[in-house]
């Protein structure tokens, strides 16, 4: 009986940690593309607009809406990217649309 019980726990246990490993790979992973839009944010600062534009559309195109935003806004006003107010449109929406204030 015991060693039933000892079994019992162990595998449940082993249940648990294998559910919670797998609610943690979302976190990972949205960690990763909070980093490329973070990542933009640092170059657009710094005045590098094109590289800004490489990692803001590297996370917008993951779903991340301030990204989004940011590289409506490169496209709106042509800064490291040729200026190209559909593609603007595009990424304002896309923003706008997961309830980003600054796009709506």
């Amino acid at each position: 009986m015991k060693r039933i019980l000892i079994l019992f726990i162990s595998i449940t246990l082993i249940l648990i940690l294998f559910i919670s490993l797998f609610t943690l790979i979302p976190t990972f992973e949205q960690a990763k593309i909070d980093y490329w839009s973070q990542k933009g944010v640092e170059l657009y600062e710094q005045g590098n607009h094109t590289k800004a534009v490489k990692w803001y559309r590297k996370a917008a195109e993951q779903g991340n809406a301030s990204a989004q935003n940011n590289l409506g806004g490169c496209y709106a006003n042509g800064e490291g990217v040729p200026q190209n107010y559909t593609e603007a449109v595009k990424w304002y929406r896309k923003a706008a649309e997961q309830g980003n204030a600054s796009a709506q």
